[in-house]
């Protein structure tokens, strides 16, 4: 019974971060992101288009990767849990968890550099402002360190 209810909680527990990931309906972020940055960035029209279609290949391909990352991860965790988990299973799991996350970094890597290009040197500046300063409130602080991060940075907010 003990066995049963600690395997039990142990899910639970592990559950909880895949859990988190399907609260926000992935087909909204990108709209949020793209109205910031053109309110804080000043696009053109014309460089609105551009950046929203670089955004939109950008999530379709990232979507992919993170689906895959929570049906391995899903695996990993049963695996584990078992009486007798299979060690070069879960050596293989992880190694591919790792490709995946090695593949959307350079995703996020190339979609920074796309983007950019279509910026000005003052929009550039702006940008990365507003990817290193975020306003505060919003949980954009927060996940990006908060104020002691931001300060770090030069930020100057506080």
């Amino acid at each position: 019974m003990k066995k049963t209810m600690m395997l039990i909680v142990a899910t639970a527990l592990l559950g909880f971060g895949t859990a988190a990931a399907d609260i926000m309906p992935m087909g909204r972020m990108p709209n949020c992101r793209m109205a910031g940055m053109q309110q804080q960035v000043a696009l053109s029209d014309s460089q609105h288009v551009q950046i929203e279609k670089i955004q939109r290949k950008q999530w379709t391909l990232a979507s992919a990767e993170h689906t895959a990352l929570i049906k391995l991860n899903g695996e990993l965790r049963i695996e584990s849990l078992k009486a007798r988990p299979d060690k070069q299973k879960i050596e293989q799991l992880a190694e591919e968890i790792g490709r995946h996350h090695a593949t959307l970094a350079r995703l996020k890597s190339s979609h920074l550099a796309e983007t950019f290009s279509i910026l000005t040197p003052e929009q550039r500046k702006n940008n990365e402002e507003m990817l290193y300063c975020p306003p505060m409130g919003g949980g954009g602080a927060g996940m990006r360190g908060g104020c002691g991060a931001q300060m770090q940075r030069g930020c100057g907010m506080m």
